[in-house]
């Protein structure tokens, strides 16, 4: 496997087979829904339970926000991942090409030309 950036973009490329299908699986697999011990650890009141009426305010002025942000950062690996959903019966050396924000890549790039590639 390798990771490249290219200016705004993220390459991961010769992907195994079995890592690209544990990608595939990571929006079922990240979906809380129904799990009740899966939204207790995600979306957990600060303080346990132990002070109710800070307990109920989380629960309508957090938890939606939380949820949202969550589902959204669930959508954007679903939509990324679509890259690797091809008819082809070999997922041999696919490719994942992911695009960053600009204020991301200038803040975290360690050049600002060119590209850096780690294997």
């Amino acid at each position: 496997m390798e990771i490249c950036r290219h200016n705004d973009q993220i390459e991961i490329s010769e992907l195994d087979p079995f890592l690209a299908e544990l990608l595939r699986q990571i929006p079922a697999s990240a979906s809380p829904d129904g799990l009740p011990s899966a939204e207790q650890r995600l979306f957990s009141s600060p303080t346990n339970g132990k002070e109710s009426e800070l307990c109920a305010e989380w629960k309508i002025y957090v938890e939606p926000e939380l949820r949202r942000l969550f589902q959204t950062a669930t959508e954007t690996v679903a939509a990324d991942l679509e890259q690797l959903n091809g008819n082809e019966k070999s997922l041999a050396n696919r490719t994942l090409r992911r695009h960053t924000h600009r204020c991301l890549v200038e803040r975290t790039k360690p050049s600002a030309v060119g590209h850096r590639c780690k294997k």
